[in-house]
């Protein structure tokens, strides 16, 4: 009845569609892990148990294929995969539907990895194969031709695939690869089923590290996997399509032909890339339904419309007209789409506010596709810009239009405008201080690609630079460019299929054709982006440089005309301060005359960098390093009249007279690399209240009922793993009292503490208490957080142990904020190093568990500081570095940011090696909850349990210590850096050798 009931649900999905799919079933539970991952409700799945099939043409076991004769016509593709198969449809439906442009295409997988070298290409089975309809309707008859001939029956035990591509073979059918092994398609033979994980996840691991989170979402099949591990796939492929969404999806083999990998049939390329032309012929054909161009040639096919790209023809509209006078300066092109009303409502903002001020030799132009209409925009014709081949396929086809345009100005206008610049219709320009910019410090006959400048690490190892957002090319750079970006764009279509990234396209095309690097056209925080300074909304926006902001990336409709107007009430003054000036006695004499050395007018402060914090006398001669930049100097800030008075927005506030912080042991120098103030966000945790030290419960705490453990903002579940309604709303069990110091054995404060307190005991807690008294002080029902003492995981009391060696002065690095408990506890414990929270978003600290903890006592010290940044990334690490939190930093390192498996593994490669002190501890908590539903932590443990044995389970375990150290020190493989791995109930914690 089961499987019976299996085949009816299968088929009950959503009817149609070109692309069927008959499924293997080995067992429920691969059947329950496709429900919950890769099943949709587009395509036609099929459950089947073979053995429960009509037997058919004994002997050679191909049952499905005789069942697969019942399929409905609307089956133009069956694909047949067994059920440890993680499919991604989409992918699947969208290339199929390419290659059902060429009749001749009939029978398609992953060639099998061949026995020998006369073994004729087959599909793998392991990795689905694909029969078209035309060739299904003749398969009965061919599979009983070769029912009875000796070279079927010879292979007929090597498996379903071999069977039936011999067969197929003798029938003249030709086998046709259409995915690409590891990038598209990943199986590894399971072997003997040992191990933690199937041997295809590992190779999935492997093939995207976290470096290539991004290429997950292009996978089309992964085969040999175990349940759990579809689950986990689906969730890296969900981040990854959340996260790259401007990252184009092709075949490295496709990508890369110069390579010479031969990766698909010869016929699937062109169809491949015949059906990005067809679909984007197609688009043009609906938005140009009205009619075309009077007085120019039709565009009357998928070529000629390619050709447009590579050669247009000049356009004759008002806008083409009025660009084509000549004369201007600068010249702004908004590229707009029209994909839903909040990106036209940009478009419209745009127009209404910035575009429409009249700058002296700046014209703004608006370009914009046929498929919506102009009048939506609220735009005359001078200012719509409508290429004839323009065709917006969305964001990931991006690079065509951009591409195109380039080439069309180009062609016709490199001559009208002195500087071209290109921005999204969700940026915001300052014209005039771009203008200035431009016209002040660079020369618009020399080449020059100009922006924000950004980098990525490409597969090849090679850092590519390129400007992001909004773009600038010279005249002179322009002219040179048209026959370098023609054959980058047809790049894109061919090896592409018209995806990419637009940014970073054009810089690689730029340096690759002509050697033209980016060079940045001012401070980051005169191009703010909210990926950089999490600004939203009204003034806000131009905190970072106020009048002298340039560019804005993104703002929207809704923010722009207030940002607009608030541009509008700020002063107008020069705004040029690169930092390397390509006119150094013009960079000199501006800088003399408008910010006065001796002056209050230059404003130096504001909520993060303050006169305390970078002039106090504590400092000595120069002031804190990490203050300065070309613009900021201890001359132009510190020596000034009033040292005593802050502006901060505008305001004055009194500076405080307490001294600066100076946590950090005197061992640690504090980096000189300059940070502006906007890029970084650190929040100094201090505590001003005079006389304020931490206190125990009292009974007046505000409380919730049930288990305060339980409760969180925002839950849209209630009842997941590790939680019910029993743990949560039933009363608590009352929590057992901390460890106290001296252990469990009764022995009270000092008796062990006297090596980490000489004759200062009186006024430290951590002379007092022990680490787990001090972590119960600050869980705090009335902000619902804390977990590592006694009264939750219990963590403390072992943590102790591990950690009594390190001095008062240990540094911690923390990642996981949230409420901000832990940090209040290792500033206590360490009272004289330096504490550090990392975290991807510090509101709910700053705004709940800041305040609750500092009334309660916390935070008295100034040695705790958060860094809003992501460290699972290296972005955050070297965010960390330019705060002077970098290298050889931490004493301990505790890692409570999420608990995926994968991100605990890189936060440890990435901290370990060099922010970690020798000495020092590395702990990893909460190994128990992995996300997702995996609670056993297996993979992390398995990771940590051959960390030590892969390096030192060699001849030179049989050395003596001597040699060991010399080995390590030898080593390139911080690996030998591991002095122990030790398991906790739920913590891993890793020792870095004292030699290191």
């Amino acid at each position: 009845m089961f499987w019976s009931w299996l085949a009816a649900w299968g088929a009950s999905l959503a009817a149609g569609g070109d692309l069927c799919v008959a499924v293997e079933l080995a067992s429920r539970h691969d059947l329950q892990a496709i429900r919950q991952t890769w099943l949709d409700n587009e395509t036609r799945v099929y459950f089947l148990r073979p053995r429960a099939l009509p037997r058919w043409l004994p002997g050679l076991d191909l049952r499905v294929w005789g069942w697969a004769q019942q399929l409905p016509y609307s089956c133009e593709w069956l694909l047949k995969v067994p059920s440890s198969s993680y499919l991604h449809l989409e992918n699947l439906r969208y290339r199929l539907r390419c290659l059902s442009t060429d009749p001749s295409l009939t029978y398609l997988g992953v060639a099998k990895v061949p026995l020998n070298e006369t073994m004729t290409p087959m599909a793998d089975e392991n990795l689905g194969i694909v029969i078209r309809r035309s060739l299904l309707k003749k398969l009965p008859r061919m599979l009983s031709a070769c029912a009875t001939l000796p070279e079927v029956l010879s292979v007929a035990g090597q498996g379903e695939g071999v069977v039936l591509g011999t067969c197929l073979r003798l029938h003249d059918v030709e086998f046709s690869p259409w995915m690409e092994r590891l990038s598209e398609a990943i199986y590894e033979d399971p072997g003997n089923g040992s191990g933690l994980s199937s041997h295809s996840f590992n190779r999935f691991l492997f093939t995207f590290d976290h470096e290539k989170l991004s290429r997950v979402k292009c996978l089309l099949l992964v085969s040999g996997l175990r349940p759990e591990e579809m689950e986990d796939i689906h969730y890296m492929r969900g981040r990854s399509e959340r996260w790259f969404k401007g990252v184009a999806c092709s075949s490295d083999g496709l990508a890369k032909p110069e390579e010479g990998r031969a990766v698909f049939d010869p016929k699937i390329l062109p169809a491949l890339q015949g059906c990005f032309l067809l679909r984007a012929f197609e688009r043009w054909q609906r938005d140009w339904s009205d009619g075309q161009p009077l007085n120019e040639p039709q565009i009357a096919s998928p070529t000629e419309l390619a050709k447009e790209w590579q050669r247009p023809l000049k356009g004759r509209s008002p806008a083409f007209q009025r660009l084509g006078a000549g004369g201007h300066e600068l010249c702004v092109f908004v590229v707009t789409t029209g994909f839903s009303e909040k990106h036209r409502a940009d478009a419209r903002a745009v127009f209404k506010t910035w575009a429409n001020e009249q700058v002296a030799g700046v014209k703004v132009f608006m370009m914009k596709d046929r498929s919506w209409p102009d009048a939506e925009l609220g735009e005359g014709d001078a200012n719509i810009l409508t290429l004839r081949g323009d065709v917006d396929l969305g964001y990931l086809y991006n690079p065509v239009r951009v591409f195109y345009l380039w080439i069309y100005l180009a062609e016709h206008h490199a001559s009208d405008c002195q500087w071209f610049a290109k921005v999204d219709a969700d940026t915001f320009v300052n014209l005039r201080a771009l203008k200035q910019r431009l016209t002040r410090y660079f020369t618009a006959a020399e080449s020059h690609y100009l922006g924000s400048v950004k980098s990525t690490l490409l597969t090849s190892g090679v850092r590519q630079y390129f400007a992001v957002n909004s773009i600038v090319f010279s005249g002179g750079l322009l002219k040179r460019a048209r026959n370098w970006i023609r054959p980058c764009l047809d790049d894109i279509v061919s090896r592409r299929l018209g995806q990419g990234a637009e940014d970073m396209d054009l810089g690689a095309c730029l340096e690759l054709h002509g050697g033209v690097i980016v060079s940045s056209l001012g401070q980051v925080q005169e191009m703010p982006s909210l990926g950089m300074a999490r600004v939203m909304g009204g003034e806000k926006l131009l905190n970072a440089s106020g009048e002298c902001t340039i560019f804005i990336h993104p703002v929207h409709a809704e923010d722009m005309e207030k940002v607009y107007a608030d541009l509008q009430l700020l002063p107008s003054s020069s705004c040029d301060w690169p930092k390397a000036a390509p006119k150094p006695e013009v960079w000199s004499n501006y800088m003399t005359n408008t910010f006065q050395k001796h002056s209050d007018k230059h404003r130096c402060w504001n909520r993060r960098f303050t006169w305390q914090l970078c002039c106090n006398e504590t400092w000595g001669a120069g002031g804190n390093d990490i203050c300065w930049d070309d613009e900021h100097t201890w001359e132009r800030c510190c020596n000034r009249p009033n040292p005593q008075i802050d502006m901060i927005d505008g305001a004055k506030v009194a500076v405080t007279t307490a001294a600066p912080i100076t946590a950090r042991r005197t061992t640690t120098t504090i980096a000189t690399t300059t940070i502006p103030a906007p890029i970084d966000k650190m929040i100094h945790v201090k505590n001003e209240e005079k006389g304020t030290t931490p206190r125990a419960l009292t009974a007046n705490q505000p409380t919730t009922s049930g288990n305060p453990k339980c409760w969180s903002e925002a839950v849209e579940d209630c009842w997941v793993w590790p939680f019910s309604p029993d743990f949560c709303c039933a009363e608590p069990l009352p929590p057992r009292l901390p460890i106290q110091v001296g252990g469990l054995e009764g022995q009270r404060k000092g008796q062990a503490r006297s090596s980490r307190c000489p004759g200062i005991e009186e006024e430290l807690l951590a002379c007092e208490l022990s680490l787990d008294e001090i972590g119960a002080l600050f869980e705090l029902p009335s902000i619902g957080s804390g977990d590592k003492a006694s009264g939750w995981h219990d963590y403390l009391g072992g943590y102790e142990r591990l950690l009594l060696h390190l001095p008062l002065s240990a540094n911690v690095l923390e990642f996981g904020v949230r409420m901000g408990p832990s940090l209040a506890m290792w500033s206590e414990y360490f009272p004289f190093g330096t504490s550090v929270g990392v975290d991807k978003d510090l509101g709910t600290f700053l705004q709940r568990g800041q305040p609750v903890l500092m009334a309660h006592g916390a935070f008295t010290r100034g040695n705790v500081y958060a860094v809003e940044a992501n460290a699972s990334d290296v972005s955050g690490r070297e965010k960390l570095q330019r705060l002077g939190f970098g290298a050889n930093f931490a004493d301990v390192v505790v890692d409570d940011a999420n608990h995926w498996f994968k991100d605990q593994i890189a936060r440890f490669e990435l901290y370990f090696p060099d922010v970690l002190r020798p000495g020092g501890v590395y702990i990893i908590e909460d190994v128990h909850m992995q996300e997702p539903f995996d609670h056993d932590g297996r993979r992390v443990r398995a990771y940590f349990a051959n960390l030590t044995a892969s390096v030192y389970v060699t001849p030179e375990i049989l050395l003596g210590s001597h040699q060991i150290r010399t080995k390590r020190h030898a080593s390139q493989d911080w690996r030998h850096k591991v002095e122990s791995v030790t398991f906790l109930r739920d913590v891993v914690a890793i020792v870095k050798a004292a030699d290191a």
